[in-house]
């Protein structure tokens, strides 16, 4: 166990990871309202680093009263851009699942009607006449 005053230093530190990870989550969630997927996946690598240092200082710290009212909001913060990061991030994934649909279904038609077209040559053919002696 670290010691008391060794304990409240480690506090600070932990408050200042704390208010990086919101500092983090905060470029995120602009990042994902301008819809800069690419970047926003690159950022989440540090962001999991810096997860990864507060989890590692959270058992060896002590904070006073106020500390923890300051981590308390720091966190409501945090996970309130995760929360937003998360909804705008789903709402990306069912728009590239319809588009994904959206183009296996035009495949498919190429597939089906290309080959007839390759037939005729790629021509519209008239098919009037046979339809009319058909009639007759």
């Amino acid at each position: 166990m670290a010691a008391p005053r060794e304990a409240s230093m480690l506090g600070g530190e932990l408050l200042a990871a704390y208010r990086q990870l919101l500092e983090r989550s905060t470029g995120m969630v602009a990042l994902a309202r301008q819809q800069d997927w690419d970047t926003l996946v690159a950022q989440q690598e540090e962001y999991v680093m810096t997860v990864a240092a507060l989890s590692e200082l959270e058992p060896h710290a002590e904070l006073d009263e106020a500390q923890r009212a300051g981590k308390a909001k720091l966190l409501e913060k945090i996970l309130q851009h995760d929360g937003e990061i998360r909804r705008r991030l789903m709402e990306r994934r069912d728009e590239l699942s319809q588009l994904m649909a959206l183009s296996r279904r035009e495949r498919d038609l190429s597939r089906s009607y290309g080959a007839l077209d390759s037939r005729s040559g790629g021509a519209v053919v008239d098919g009037r006449e046979r339809f009319e002696k058909e009639r007759s």
